[in-house]
Order: structure tokens, then sequence, then C-alpha cells
């Protein structure tokens, strides 16, 4: 200990007879203040985030090498116990920074914030490089070429994990309380002016608890956009998709009933709909039994709708499950295919009739003007 303190005088030595480096019997060391606040309190200039000096910093860490390399460089170690006793001291955490590129005379630099791990085998330590910041600014986790701002690169995440945190990325949202409107989110910030100037959020991602249950891990979804209120007053959220833990799936609703419930119009080129429900074509078969015209005019006379179809009031109340309506409306249709058959038989009946009547009419005129000139 005394050789270290030693050790810190020189150093503290070496700033100038105007240093302020004391050693109180606190044990804090402090170097440029008389009043450390720490076991190592160094106190200088302020350190200007605009600087364009080759070196300037509060501490100086330097890495002495003949050699540009992106893998050697300046660290500053973290070193505690390795056993539970508190002996067996390792340095398991260190800050890293070496050149971000082997370039002559370029000193864009990489940061590394590292942990030491024990490989698959167990038999040797080595490095992980949790953080990775670049000259770019690009920013990895798990992995030392970040392709974006923030680049995070762990183990695949399976789709059917069990565990009750899993993911590549992790977004907690702290409270002491379990509300379904409140929860974790990620947000997107874009300027809200024409001048790339005022930075709002306005979009994001929320998931909240699905319920109020304790302990009960269900989770709902919130695809969420800001938007100003009709009185211009207030800029609110809108919920534009929720994802419930049923499955089921809402546009402009946040209780959706159906794997998809939409509060509102949909525009679409085309709809495919696959059916549970037989299509209606037995109605053509020769043992199906089709209603007289009489039933139906009777039918509609009293209960004011078609057979088989629900009344307005029942439409109003259930809506309308449109596979199902479909095919109503097709069954209709081809009943009045056969009402139409049917009628254009008879037609064709009482045409044939109505013909053989007007021979019938014309031979006995035929007759009856023959008797009159026999007269004559």
């Amino acid at each position: 200990m005394k050789k270290t303190i030693l050790l810190i005088g020189l150093i503290g030595i070496s700033f100038g007879i105007k240093a302020q480096n004391t050693f109180p019997t606190t044990g804090n060391v402090g170097i440029g203040t008389t009043t450390p606040k720490g076991s190592l309190h160094l106190s200088s200039p302020i350190t200007s985030k605009n600087s364009v000096q080759n070196i300037d910093a509060n501490l100086i860490i330097e890495g002495k090498s003949n050699t540009r390399a992106t893998n050697q460089g300046a660290s500053l170690g973290f070193v505690v116990p390795a056993n539970t006793d508190g002996t067996n001291f390792w340095q398991q955490g260190r800050v890293l920074v070496t050149p971000d590129n082997n370039s002559n005379g370029n000193a864009s630099g990489r940061m590394h914030l590292q942990t030491r791990y024990l490989n698959n085998q167990g038999t040797a330590w080595h490095w992980r490089d949790n953080l990775v910041l670049r000259s770019s600014g690009n920013v990895g986790i798990g992995e030392i070429v970040p392709k974006g701002s923030l680049h995070v690169s762990s183990p695949i995440t399976s789709k059917n994990s069990v565990q009750n945190i899993d993911a590549n990325l992790i977004i907690e949202g702290k409270s002491n309380t379990r509300a379904t409107n409140q929860g974790a989110s990620l947000g997107f910030v874009v300027p809200a002016n024409t001048d790339g100037t005022n930075f709002w959020q306005q979009g994001r991602v929320l998931v909240t608890p699905d319920n109020n249950s304790n302990g009960n891990a269900s989770g709902r979804m919130h695809l969420q956009t800001r938007y100003l209120n009709n009185q211009r007053t207030a800029w609110h959220w809108r919920d534009n998709l929720v994802l419930r833990s049923s499955g089921n799936v809402g546009i402009g609703t946040t209780s959706p009933d159906m794997k998809l419930t939409v509060n509102g119009n949909i525009h679409a080129k085309e709809v495919k709909i696959d059916l549970n429900i037989p299509a209606p074509d037995y109605v053509f078969k020769e043992d199906y039994k089709l209603r007289s015209i009489e039933e139906v005019a009777n039918f509609i006379k009293e209960n004011s709708h078609l057979p088989e179809i629900p009344s307005a009031k029942e439409f109003e109340q259930n809506g309308v499950m449109q596979a199902e309506m479909d095919m109503s409306l097709l069954k209709k249709i081809e009943e009045l295919t056969l009402y139409t058959i049917q009628q254009q038989n008879e037609i064709k009946q009482q045409n044939s009739k109505l013909e053989k009547q007007q021979k019938e009419i014309s031979e006995l005129r035929f007759l009856f003007e023959k008797l009159l000139e026999s007269k004559k």
C-alpha cells in the first residue's frame, strides 16, 4: 500500500508545483484537489466536447505500441475477487480503446466495453465485446462491426421460448403496479417542423399487460401514432393496431372479438374468403324441395323478410357474417333462378296453348266463312 501511495505521489508531482495533491488519513487520494471524494479523486480543467487537440482528457491512459492494429489499444481495467471469500483478484471488466482502422496517421478510434467470460468448454477465459462504439457513430452490442446507429447481435430467439424474458433487445418499463394502460415502449422521434427542428415522438410500440390479474404475464401490443384532437388543443396517441394475447387483432379498437376486428371502413382490391360451410349447389338437385311462390309470398307477408335471411333487427344486433351471408344470398339467387326457369316453362306452356287455341280459332273462322259463302 505504501508503494502505491508513493507511486501516486510521484505522479502528482508531475502535475507541477501548482497541483494540489493530497493523501488524507481517510485513505482517499486527491490529484488536483484537497478534498477527495473517493479512493482516487482527479480534478483538472474541464474537457471541451469539441476539443481538436490530439490528447485532451482529465485522465490519460496511454497504450504504448510501435504498430497500429485494431485489436490492440489503451484500456481501463476493473478488478474484483473471483472467489466468494473475497480472494483471487481478477480483472473481470475493462474499457478498451483501439484504432478503428489500420491507416497510417488516422486517429479514428473504436471503444470496446468488455467483460470476461469462460468459454463453452470451460477451459479458458476470454473477453466479450458487450458494447462497441465505432468512429462512424454506430454502436454495436455483441457486434464489433455495427451496420446501423445501433446494432444488437445475440443468439437467435426461439419462437416457442417459454422463458419469462427472452429477446435480442429488452425494453423494460419499471412499475410497482400492473395496469393495462401502462407498459414498456419503443419510441420513434422525428422533426415536427419542416426545417428539421422541434423533435417529437410521433410513433411508438407500447406493450402493456392484457389484464389486471396478479402473476398473469399475458400481454397486449399497441402500435400507435400521435394525432391532434379535433379541437386542435392537445396531442394524443391513437391505437392504429392492437394485438391481444387471445390472438385477436384490432384496427381502430382495443377490444377485438375476432381474429381481426376493424372499427372503420376497409378498402381493398380483392377479398378472398375460405368457406367453412358448403356452397348451396344442392339447390339444383332433383330432390331439393323448393318452396312455392305462394309460400314465399306468405312468409314475406308475415315476417317482412326472405326465408332463411336474418331480419333487419338481427342484422343490427349481430352484424353480418360475410361468408355465411354470401352463401345465403347465393342460395336465394339459385332459388330465384329455379323460379325463373319454372316461370319460363309455364310461359312456354301458356304460349303453346295460346298457339293451339289461335290455330283452332283460325280453323273455325275459315269454316264459318265457308258456310257463309255457301248460303249466298
